[in-house]
């Protein structure tokens, strides 16, 4: 993650994990009001755990658990059924 990056861990069950990245795009800003210094881009990651750590297995913007599930289809849908898109 980069110097201003957010994140949101908002699904966490047993060896499974959704991750809500988002990162500042634009100039850079000093804390200025320009519209541009606070624009985002975000990234849903859904990850695996490993004995190496998290493993990424999928990532989207999209809302459900479609993506994630074509990929690694054990993954739980209490995790991501629920989930709206991510705006842009």
């Amino acid at each position: 993650m980069r110097p201003g990056d957010q994140h949101d861990a908002i699904g966490r069950g047993g060896k499974w994990l959704v991750l809500d990245l988002s990162s500042r795009m634009g100039p850079a800003c000093a804390g200025q009001t320009d519209p541009a210094c606070s624009s985002r881009r975000g990234d849903r990651w859904f990850c695996r755990a490993e004995t190496s750590g998290w493993k990424p297995i999928a990532r989207t913007t999209a809302g459900g658990c479609g993506d994630v599930q074509r990929v690694e289809r054990a993954f739980p849908s209490a995790l991501c059924a629920t989930l709206e898109p991510l705006s842009r």
